[in-house]
């Protein structure tokens, strides 16, 4: 009786130990999904210095732009920022959650829906030929509002629990880091830090940042959608500039 009940303890601390193994599994792989949200934003607002916080120009990560080609270059990242944008609201469509979500309110991808703060295209802009627009005063509030995207997604990773693809919390940091790339170009071009307007967070609404989880999938999904549309506007504008 007394080898039975020995056996049995040996048993129980055995299972014990295992569950701990597999606690301790679970904890580190949930720090790990963090760290990378937190390493990527470094404690810091991703908008702001977005050529670098430090001045050795070897770690300007468009240190090889090229100044004369810089319509060039705006056009090719803000395409490449576009299309990560597309990808994350394709594969956001797919979660049963979103799903209903544009069941219920249909007309989710029309003009009707956006988010207050959230930059919006104006298409108006490009609506005259040839194009009456002047390339620093575009670069100034594009590099504004671009600015705005980005506290919008810094939002996203801080609520990374309600991200439905395991994934997506890397493709935001990817996002960030090509969104500062481009936010850098501008800033070259524009040559005076006085004249760049910086927001701060508040320019996002409080309640965006609050509410449940089913609300805030909604609210990526504009974020995603506006996103796309802003930056098809910038590729446009763009073009139209090398161009004229």
């Amino acid at each position: 009786m007394l080898k039975s009940n020995n056996r049995n303890k040996s048993v129980y601390q055995s299972a014990f130990y295992l569950l701990g193994i597999i606690k301790l599994v679970c904890c580190a792989a949930f720090l790990t999904e963090n760290t990378t949200a937190t390493t990527c934003l470094n404690g810091r607002k991703p908008w702001i210095k977005p050529c670098g916080y430090n001045s050795n120009s070897n770690l300007n990560p468009v240190s090889a732009h090229n100044n004369e080609g810089w319509l060039e270059d705006i056009v090719t990242r803000s395409e490449e920022l576009r299309q990560m944008f597309l990808q994350m609201k394709s594969d956001y469509i797919k979660h049963p959650t979103i799903v209903r979500y544009i069941q219920r309110c249909w007309n989710l991808d029309t003009d009707f829906f956006h988010l207050e703060g959230f930059p919006i295209a104006d298409a108006a802009k490009l609506a005259v030929w040839p194009l009456k627009l002047n390339e620093t005063i575009e670069a100034i509030d594009d590099y504004e509002k671009l600015s705005t995207v980005l506290v919008f997604v810094e939002a996203m990773i801080w609520d990374d629990y309600i991200i439905p693809n395991g994934n997506d919390r890397a493709n935001l940091c990817n996002i960030i880091s090509k969104a500062r790339d481009i936010l850098c170009i501008l800033k070259i071009e524009i040559n005076d830090n006085e004249l760049l307007r910086i927001p701060e967070r508040n320019v996002m609404k409080t309640e965006y940042r609050q509410g449940d989880r089913t609300h805030k999938l909604g609210r990526n999904y504009l974020i995603f959608k506006d996103s796309i549309r802003y930056l098809q506007y910038m590729v446009d504008k763009y073009i139209r500039f090398i161009f004229s």
